[in-house]
């Protein structure tokens, strides 16, 4: 261990090549981002309510951001972008759990309270915001969903790529559903085999054990409990009919769509829903979306978009300091 911290942070600032790693209680370690190593080990985490959540800090001044991935990808699908808004702003990537390298969790109502509930007490933790939530697909329901449940977190929504209608279906099953039914017929050794559960293990071996401690019926319980709260009548995937009209931070909405998954219609109605909310449609950024889609694998690509690092940051230190509109074309909803 080195005897003398500040000589550690001249020599991490200079050679770019490490963390700086500050210790603010006996569970917590906030991390700046330096040019962190490949490594998973390397990557900080803290304890809440009893779970390891990984995280990343980028940047070292100017706005708040919590960037949460779409799909069920872990952050580092986010890292580029994160890193491109570094420049201006302090960003915060954090693993679900469930997700990427944090521990699993089958606690909660639901995903998303669960998901809420975490991610609340880690920017207590870590003494982070408000801030402004940048999100897609599953990233922007828990984003909304924060604004909902703890709006002293979220001082502004940017938002793309919503989620809703027949999909949900589908996406119920096969988040939730299918692991239900295995874990029922065979066991929770079969469980851990699927391969969205295996990943999980891989990426945190401690997760196995967490995985065969499981009873199989209350495990299936849970996930059948999961999957009903991903509905076809939801205006948008987990927020149930009312929620959105209660939101009351400021809210930034991109057009940007795809026919299946991602629907404009959907956009258009959050956007009409939360009041004040703005929908802008930037040129292009729906056929940049369409054509990431078909080149990246199914539920990622999300953060991909290169028209997002303007995007966001014209939102983050124009539009909302000053309440001025985009610089790009827009569309207002009222």
């Amino acid at each position: 261990m080195w005897s003398h911290p500040k000589k550690v942070r001249e020599m991490a600032l200079k050679k770019c090549r490490h963390w700086l790693e500050i210790s603010r209680d006996s569970n917590v370690r906030a991390a700046v981002h330096f040019n962190r190593p490949e490594s998973s080990d390397a990557m900080p985490s803290t304890s809440v309510n009893g779970n390891s959540i990984h995280y990343e800090l980028h940047g070292h001044a100017g706005p708040a951001i919590v960037l949460t991935p779409g799909g069920r990808s872990p952050l580092t699908s986010a890292q580029p972008l994160a890193k491109k808004l570094a420049d201006s702003c302090r960003v915060l990537l954090w693993d679900r759990p469930n997700l990427g390298s944090s521990d699993l969790c089958f606690s909660g109502a639901s995903d998303l309270e669960m998901w809420t509930d975490q991610l609340h007490e880690l920017l207590r933790r870590l003494d982070f915001g408000p801030a402004v939530f940048v999100a897609a697909s599953s990233g922007a329901r828990l984003s909304m969903k924060m604004a909902l449940r703890y709006p002293e977190d979220v001082s502004a929504l940017f938002l793309w790529l919503l989620s809703g209608g027949a999909v949900a279906k589908q996406l119920a099953f096969n988040y939730y559903g299918e692991s239900a039914n295995v874990a029922e017929q065979a066991g929770m050794t079969a469980v851990a085999k699927l391969p969205y559960w295996a990943a999980r293990i891989q990426a945190n071996p401690a997760n196995r054990a967490r995985i065969l401690t499981q009873n199989p019926n209350l495990f299936a319980a849970t996930m059948r409990r999961w999957a009903n709260e991903i509905r076809e009548d939801q205006p948008i995937i987990g927020l149930q009919d009312g929620e959105l009209e209660r939101i009351r931070t400021k809210t930034r909405v991109v057009a940007g769509s795809d026919n299946t998954s991602h629907r404009r219609d959907r956009m258009e109605h959050a956007a009409a829903c939360i009041p004040g909310a703005e929908l802008i449609d930037p040129p292009g950024f729906r056929e940049e979306w369409l054509a990431t889609r078909q080149a990246s694998e199914i539920g990622t690509g999300f953060e991909s978009i290169s028209q997002l690092p303007s995007l966001i940051l014209d939102f983050v230190t124009i539009g909302v300091s000053t309440g001025r509109t985009s610089t790009q074309d827009t569309v207002v909803s009222e």
